[in-house]
């Protein structure tokens, strides 16, 4: 499975910390993870990031310049 994890740094509901945990688990069970913290994000949707988990679903849909 490919999953593609983003969390704020400043989630006041769920602190980073157990992000980072949900996703050490997830690699240990096998998953692919990609794990994205942003730095000023609190608990939100980070609609920035549309591109970059496009792109990492689907290649053909990565913007030019967007890393892999």
């Amino acid at each position: 499975r490919r999953i593609y994890l983003v969390h704020g740094s400043r989630d006041w509901m769920f602190p980073a910390a157990l992000a980072r945990a949900a996703r050490d688990e997830l690699i240990r069970a096998g998953a692919e993870v990609r794990y994205r913290e942003i730095a000023d994000l609190a608990h939100a949707y980070p609609r920035e990031e549309n591109a970059r988990i496009l792109g990492w679903f689907d290649a053909s849909l990565r913007l030019p310049g967007e890393p892999a």
